[in-house]
């Protein structure tokens, strides 16, 4: 089992163990769906553990963010192999994308819920971010 794998089934136990504490039975909740957003219930969680037993959140999720890109980078080469003809070095615009908005999060006190995140200010960095990206590939 590598990585990714021990992690996803860490993740699918956590969101069945919440579930459960809601009455849900482990054949009638498909943690993949996670209609009742247990994720978000265990984020919440984490956060309010970290607090309080003085924790260091942001550290938390900057190293978390670290260790997940890592494994991202293990299994591509792992898929792509010798034939793959994308760079290793060279990500995608989507996790791109995703990492800048993690790094806007993550330097944020917004609120925890994405529903209430300022959407403008999201907006303007990915614009940015767009820029950036096209003044490299034009070498400008």
């Amino acid at each position: 089992m590598n990585t990714r794998d021990t992690m996803l089934n860490i993740a699918r136990t956590a969101i069945l163990n919440r579930a459960a504490m809601d009455g849900y039975a482990e054949e009638d909740y498909d943690p993949s769906e996670d209609s009742e957003g247990y994720v978000i219930s265990l984020l919440i969680a984490l956060r309010h553990w970290t607090d309080k037993y003085g924790i260091d959140w942001q550290a938390e999720l900057a190293r978390a963010h670290e260790l997940f890109a890592e494994d991202k980078r293990e299994d591509e080469d792992i898929e792509g192999g010798p034939n793959d003809e994308r760079p290793a070095c060279v990500p995608s615009a989507a996790r791109e994308a995703e990492d800048k908005i993690f790094e806007i999060v993550c330097g944020s006190d917004w609120p925890e819920k994405p529903d209430a995140w300022p959407e403008e200010e999201i907006l303007q960095a990915l614009k940015e971010m767009c820029q950036e990206h096209v003044e490299d590939t034009i070498g400008v």
